[in-house]
């Protein structure tokens, strides 16, 4: 069970509502408890935002299926924050905070709202806000049909071939990935961020030298004004090598990929298109300019049996030994 409080943003007086709902709810399941915890007409665009990656209806939006994600997989822990946009035209903005995650009571079915401050706000220009009724809006959500997520079954572990081994093996030592790493044990024992999830000052120097970096220059203002530091905290929070909430970073689930060899290249190869991007505006560069990731096609190549691929080994890029 997750409790969340959800406010909407920058809204004088302040407009807020505490919600219980299923740990397995999906993200376009919460977006229908929030339609009516606000008793919006749902008649618009949504998307939710977690780190940089966004959910939404793919239909409408270039985003990731919200149907197909739990909370209990985005935001599995206490102190995590959502952001959702509701119409996107006029931008309702929302900020979703995690407060507890909870074994659910016997017989919970229904989201409920257990309380709320300010009233249900004014939609269009000639609506006016209305008096919030909690009993009211207990009995909505009690008749709202929830989108729930059924447990997966684990799935066949193929038994990896040599050359997938091999692939994974060089993946494993390509430079940046192997930063990112070091980065994300650094915060095994937690580490202070601030509510938007960046490294909070007195930490900084720690990360840099965890990555290799010098120490932050004299009276620098933030984290995220250190290009190199900011853009390999992005790439392991995308990668899932970071769990940041808006209190603390832990390591996140991604480092238990690094144990299996076809998980391992779905990784490096998630790096590699997203080191495309930020790397050059960063600064990660390694030997005679190139990424230091390596080029994914020999990984998909062999994950896929494509002998040809597998001789192309070389294209790993820069490893360290």
């Amino acid at each position: 069970m997750h409790r969340l409080t959800v406010s909407l943003v920058r809204m004088v007086p302040p407009i807020r509502r505490q919600v219980e709902v299923p740990s397995d709810l999906t993200l376009a399941g919460l977006h229908e408890v929030i339609q009516v915890l606000f008793d919006w007409d749902g008649d618009h665009l949504y998307e939710f935002t977690i780190g940089r990656r966004r959910y939404a209806d793919p239909g409408y939006l270039d985003a990731c299926e919200d149907d197909d994600v739990s909370l209990a997989e985005v935001a599995g822990r206490a102190g995590k924050v959502i952001g959702y946009i509701y119409d996107l035209g006029a931008c309702w903005e929302h900020r979703i905070v995690v407060e507890a995650v909870e074994p659910a009571r016997a017989g919970t079915r229904a989201a409920r709202c257990l309380t709320g401050v300010g009233p249900q706000p004014a939609e269009y220009d000639d609506d006016r806000p209305r008096r919030l009724d909690l009993d009211a809006l207990n009995r909505q959500l009690a008749k709202l049909p929830l989108q729930r997520k059924a447990p997966a079954s684990a799935p066949a572990q193929a038994a990896a071939t040599p050359q997938v081994r091999a692939l994974a093996a060089d993946a494993r030592r390509a430079c940046l990935l192997q930063d990112l790493v070091r980065l994300a044990r650094w915060t095994a024992s937690g580490r202070a961020v601030t509510p938007t999830g960046v490294l909070k000052k007195p930490e900084v120097a720690g990360a840099l030298q965890a990555l290799g970096l010098p120490a932050p220059p004299a009276g620098f203002h933030s984290a995220k004004h250190l290009p190199r530091l900011d853009a390999c905290w992005r790439l392991a929070e995308d990668l899932g090598l970071l769990d940041i909430s808006s209190k603390d970073v832990i390591p996140g689930p991604g480092l238990a990929a690094l144990d299996d060899d076809s998980q391992t290249l779905d990784l490096w190869t998630s790096l590699w298109e997203l080191a495309a991007v930020d790397g050059p505006r960063a600064g990660l560069r390694g030997p005679r300019g190139r990424l230091s990731v390596g080029h994914p096609a020999a990984a998909v190549g062999a994950v896929a049996g494509t002998g040809a691929a597998v001789g192309r080994r070389a294209g790993l890029g820069p490893t360290r030994p």
